[in-house]
This record gives structure tokens, C-alpha cells and sequence, in this order.
């Protein structure tokens, strides 16, 4: 069996973590041990480190320890992102060709 790369490896423990988080697995203040992590993701360290970085942008995590949102902060948070990916599909849409609208088409009918 092949060695993942990095940045598989990467996507791997931010998936797990992030899941982890948000079906409550980790709890809310919960601190998070890096080796602890790597090891039941099965990656090494750096992958993990680079997974918490992200999701501390994201807001999930703050200090090394899962965020506890209140429900106003996750209402602003969705209200933020439904602005911004609409916006953002609706530029990319209008530089995408008839043929590549045809089949985004396709995909939601």
C-alpha cells in the first residue's frame, strides 16, 4: 500500500477532525492533542497541525481547543456564507461557457 502525500494526508485529518467537531464527538472546549489526533487518524503530525490551523480559521477550533459557538455567532456565520457562495457562484458562472452551464445543468435536474 502506497504512502498518502501530504496534502491527501492533510485533507484526510481535516475531514476527520472537522466531523468530529461537528457531530459533537469533540465536544465544545475540548483540548486538542495533536499526537493524540495523528494517531487515530493515522497520519503524522503535521498533516494534524495543518488541519487545526485550517479549521481555527474556519472558527471550529480557537486556541487549540474546540470553539463553543454560541447560536448567534453559527446564525451570523451561515448568514455570511450564504452572501458569499452566492456571490461566488454566481461570478464564476458568468465566465463558464454555454457547454460547461449545459452540463451544471444537467447535475441539478
Amino acid at each position: 500500500m502506497s504512502k498518502p502525500s501530504s496534502q491527501s494526508a492533510y485533507v484526510i485529518a481535516y475531514v476527520a477532525i472537522r466531523d468530529k467537531i461537528l457531530s459533537g464527538e469533540l465536544e465544545g472546549g475540548t483540548k486538542l492533542v495533536e499526537e493524540r489526533l495523528a494517531e487515530e487518524i493515522g497520519v503524522s503530525r503535521t498533516p494534524v497541525r495543518e488541519a487545526i490551523r485550517r479549521l481555527e480559521q474556519e472558527g471550529l477550533i480557537k486556541k487549540k481547543r474546540v470553539a463553543n459557538p454560541t447560536e448567534s455567532d453559527l446564525r451570523h456565520l451561515f448568514q455570511v456564507r450564504i452572501i458569499l457562495e452566492g456571490q461566488a457562484a454566481r461570478t464564476a458562472a458568468t465566465y463558464m461557457s454555454e457547454e460547461d452551464l449545459a452540463l451544471l445543468s444537467e447535475c441539478i435536474h
